[in-house]
C-alpha cells in the first residue's frame, strides 16, 4: 500500500508519514529558501579542514564564549552558547585559524590583540552575512534584533557586517531597498 520503505521500521513510517501528507517527493529546504542553502555554514568549514582541526564544548580560558588555540589547532567552545551564540563564535575562531592569528586572548588587550579580534571579527560577520540575505533581511523589518534572528546570528555580528560594510556595499543596499520597495522608493 505505501512506497517502499526500505525493509527497515523507522523507514516504513517515514514512508507512512510521507504518504499521508503527500509529500513523496515535495520541495526541499533549498527549492523553499534558496538563499538559505547558500548561507555560510561554519560547521560545514570546521569539516571542510579535515581532522587538523579539533572541536570540543568545555571551558574557556577566561571564561571567553570560545576559543582557538593555534598551538593544538582546536577550538575550545562553553557548553552553555545557544545555537546561534555557538554558530557566531565558530566562525569567529575559523577566522582567527584562516589569518593565522597567535591565538592571545583574555587579559591581554593590547593594540595587536585588538587588531586580530577586529579582523577575525570582520571576516566572520562578511561571512555569516552575505549582502543579499541583509538585504532580505532588511525588507523583513527594519528591528535589528529581528534582522540578526533572520539571519541566524548575534546582534554583536550583525553590528561589526554593518559596521564594517563597503560605501560600495552600503549603495548597493540603498538601491535594492529603493528598488524593491512597493512604491518604487518614492513614499507615499
Amino acid at each position: 500500500m505505501f512506497p517502499s520503505a526500505g525493509g527497515h521500521p523507522r523507514n516504513a513510517s517515514v514512508a507512512r508519514m510521507r504518504y499521508m501528507l503527500n509529500i513523496f517527493a515535495g520541495p526541499t529546504l533549498s527549492d523553499l529558501c534558496p538563499s538559505l542553502a547558500a548561507m555560510y555554514h561554519p560547521w560545514r568549514h570546521l569539516r571542510s579542514l579535515g581532522q587538523g582541526v579539533t572541536y570540543s564544548k568545555e571551558p574557556t580560558p577566561g571564561d571567553k564564549p570560545a576559543w582557538w588555540s593555534p598551538r593544538s589547532d582546536h577550538i575550545l567552545m562553553r557548553p552553555d552558547l545557544c545555537q546561534v551564540e555557538r554558530r557566531c563564535h565558530l566562525a569567529h575562531e575559523l577566522a582567527h585559524r584562516d589569518l593565522r592569528h597567535s591565538g592571545e586572548c583574555g587579559a591581554n588587550r593590547s593594540l595587536a590583540v585588538r587588531k586580530q579580534e577586529y579582523a577575525a571579527d570582520t571576516l566572520a560577520a562578511g561571512r555569516l552575512i552575505e549582502l543579499e540575505h541583509f538585504i532580505d533581511a532588511l525588507c523583513w523589518s527594519d528591528d535589528a534584533e529581528v534582522i540578526a534572528d533572520r539571519l541566524w546570528v548575534t546582534r554583536r555580528m550583525l553590528d561589526v557586517r554593518v559596521e564594517t560594510m563597503l560605501a560600495i556595499e552600503r549603495r548597493h543596499v540603498q538601491d535594492e531597498l529603493i528598488r524593491r520597495a512597493p512604491d518604487g522608493g518614492w513614499g507615499a
